[in-house]
């Protein structure tokens, strides 16, 4: 996996950029409406269009984190040492992730293929899961398949104690066919 292939701040920042070069595009198209309502409403369009988008994406995101986090729960009253019981638990939840992966807090992979031994543990946010936080990692990031991914972590707790990680990773072409299906070109305009 290659770090840093893309900050998911970055792609923040294209998807403003994006919205942006729309509405600008769609102002210079009806800069010569001499009565102006047609600019006041493709501008009030874009402004819905970008808003809706950008509550879609949270909504996805913050969807996949409780799912882990219900997981993460699920898992922490387990015995975790039965692995078909942890394989079976995961895999009900499997449709919505490219991949799920369940490590020790060490990044020993424990069920899954998606993560690399013992890198977890130099992850900025490595801290915030030992604390029990879940975390959505800021940047994208390319999975074993070379597919870029946003990952999510919920920790295990048990005993106030992080036991485990639950990473499961999010494609970021999912997100991107939403806009596409939209009318979305790449290059941020309405088609």
């Amino acid at each position: 996996m290659r770090k840093g292939f893309l900050n998911f701040k970055k792609l923040s920042c294209i998807l403003v950029v994006g919205v942006i070069l729309m509405t600008g595009l769609t102002v210079y198209g009806v800069l010569n409406d001499t009565s102006g309502l047609r600019q006041q409403m493709a501008v009030e369009s874009l402004k819905t269009n970008a808003s809706v988008f950008g509550k879609y994406v949270d909504d996805v995101l913050n969807n996949r984190m409780e799912t882990l986090e219900n997981l993460a729960s699920c898992m922490s009253m387990m015995d975790i040492s039965n692995n078909t019981e942890v394989r079976d638990l995961v895999v009900s939840q499997n449709a919505l992730y490219r991949d799920i992966t369940v490590m020790d807090n060490y990044g020993t992979v424990l069920y899954g293929n998606d993560y690399k031994k013992n890198v977890l543990r130099e992850e900025p946010f490595y801290q915030d899961l030992k604390e029990g936080k879940n975390v959505i990692a800021d940047e994208i990031t390319l999975d074993k398949e070379g597919q870029e991914v946003i990952r999510l972590f919920a920790p295990v707790v048990k005993d106030n104690r992080t036991r485990m990680v639950i990473m499961g990773t999010l494609p970021v072409n999912e997100l991107s066919m939403a806009f596409d299906y939209a009318g979305y070109a790449k290059e941020g305009c309405i088609c």
